[in-house]
Formats: structure tokens, C-alpha cells, sequence
């Protein structure tokens, strides 16, 4: 029998033909252009494994071109019909708030614990610069874990009804790819975060989520690229599993700067 490690990476090696067809660069920035930095340059040295976003960002600049030329391209079509949108329907009025902190990292890479980095340095600028915010949680549960529709617009109404007037950040996780997040409040903070891809599937396997069967997971690794594809489009903050891992006191204080360069503080 394949041990977990063997069978991950034959699977890999499927998964690669299919899905993605160039895999050569192997750096990844941690920030956006607009920070300027790096895990190389700032000295914590980058992983040299292969990631879903290593090759999001090989290919990031054709495909940037086809979004721009392109307004069917998947990322601005809707995502599932069945469910609908929120705001652009009428169907719920968008919270009064002035950031969206948006957690969008990939299944099993640590978009958990970035979450909690993230309400640490909510918290912590609560305290000291006297901000408000709300956690929501999960955005569209409901939806993520297919329930019936209307059974996902009730329980957004009562999620987004905890967003008070004079809130300041709507802290957010998601998997999902859905544009409605970038107009929840005035401006968004997109956090994205990746990790080595047979890491990644050995964790979707032991945490129950998929059998050890190369189809499944090739599946699953098709649609979680395309979202994160999108997601990165738009991304501030990129994260990688094994340095969030390694200094998370690093990957804080990054998310305190990037949060308070939103709000001016």
C-alpha cells in the first residue's frame, strides 16, 4: 500500500497535467506591489516547495490581460445561480461600514489561523486606537454548505443585522470566490493565503474531507485554484502556510500594518 506522502504525489503529478500545465516559479511574493515586501527581502526565507500560488502568479500577468479584456471571464460571472446575489438583487441592503477584511485563503492553509491573526490585531487596535469592528464569521454558510436558498438569505440577514451602525471593519472568512465581499463596505482588504500542494491534499484527506482518490482531488484542486485565482486579483495581503507557521508574530504585524494603512491610523 502508498503510504499518505507517496499517494499525494502521484496524485500531484496528475493534478499538475490537468490542471496546471506550467509549474516554474517557485517564489512567491508575501505582499502585494503596493507593500513593496517579501519573505525574501525581509529576510525569512521563502519556502522553495511548490504552491497553488506560485502557479497563480507565474501566469498572473496573461491572465490579468484576459481579465481586463474580457468582462465573461469566470471570475465576473456569477459563481452559483441557484443562490443568488445579496445586494446587487435588493434581496438584503449592504451594513454602513468602512472596511471589509476579507479572509480568503485556500482550504487547509491556515485561512483559520490568519483569521485569528486577524482578530488579534482587531482587538489589539480596538484597545489602542479605538476602532470598532464585527466578526460575521463565515460568509454565506448556508451556501457553502448547500443548504436551501432561502435558508441562506435568512441566516445572512440575521449575520449581517450584527454589523451596528458606526462599525469600522467587518472582519470575513470564505473559500468562495463571490465579488459581492469587495462591496460589502467602502474599501476591502483581500488576505489570501496558500501552502505546498501535497501538504494541502493530505491535509483534505485527513481531515475527512475527500477519500484518497486522485479524481476527487483533482477536482477539488481545479476548483480551489480557480477561486484563488480570483481572489488574487484583488489580494493586499498574501500569506504562505509554512512562514505564517514559522513567525506569526511577522505575519501580525504585517496585518496590523496593512489594516491600519486602510483606516489611516
Amino acid at each position: 500500500m502508498l503510504s499518505s506522502r507517496r499517494y499525494a504525489a502521484r496524485c500531484i503529478g496528475m493534478s499538475f497535467f490537468i490542471v496546471l500545465s506550467s509549474l516554474w516559479a517557485l517564489e512567491v511574493d508575501l505582499l502585494s506591489k503596493e507593500w513593496g515586501m517579501s519573505w525574501r527581502n525581509s529576510g525569512i526565507g521563502s519556502s522553495e516547495r511548490i504552491s497553488v500560488d506560485s502557479a497563480i502568479l507565474h501566469d498572473n500577468q496573461g491572465e490579468r490581460t484576459e481579465c481586463a479584456s474580457s468582462p465573461t471571464w469566470m471570475c465576473d460571472q456569477p459563481q452559483d445561480r441557484q443562490y443568488g446575489t445579496l445586494f446587487a438583487s435588493g434581496s438584503l441592503k449592504r451594513p454602513t461600514c468602512a472596511l471589509a477584511l476579507i479572509i480568503a485563503g485556500t482550504p487547509r492553509s491556515g485561512s483559520t489561523l490568519i483569521q485569528a491573526i486577524a482578530k488579534t490585531t482587531l482587538n489589539l487596535l480596538a484597545v489602542h486606537s479605538h476602532i470598532t469592528y464585527a466578526d460575521i464569521g463565515y460568509w454565506r454558510f448556508h451556501r457553502h454548505i448547500r443548504k436551501p436558498p432561502n435558508s441562506d438569505l435568512s441566516t445572512m440577514r440575521k449575520v449581517l443585522g450584527r454589523v451596528k451602525k458606526r462599525t469600522q471593519v467587518v472582519l470575513v472568512k470564505t473559500h468562495e470566490y463571490d465579488p459581492e465581499l469587495l462591496e460589502l463596505c467602502n474599501q476591502s482588504l483581500v488576505v489570501t493565503s496558500t501552502r505546498e500542494i501535497t501538504d494541502m491534499m493530505r491535509s483534505w484527506v485527513g481531515a475527512g474531507w475527500l477519500r484518497r482518490n486522485c479524481t476527487d482531488l483533482t477536482v477539488m484542486l481545479s476548483k480551489v485554484t480557480k477561486n484563488q485565482r480570483c481572489w488574487q486579483r484583488h489580494a493586499g495581503v498574501r500569506f504562505i502556510y509554512s512562514d505564517i507557521e514559522s513567525d506569526k508574530r511577522f505575519a501580525l504585524i504585517i496585518m496590523m500594518s496593512a489594516v491600519m494603512s486602510k483606516l489611516s491610523i
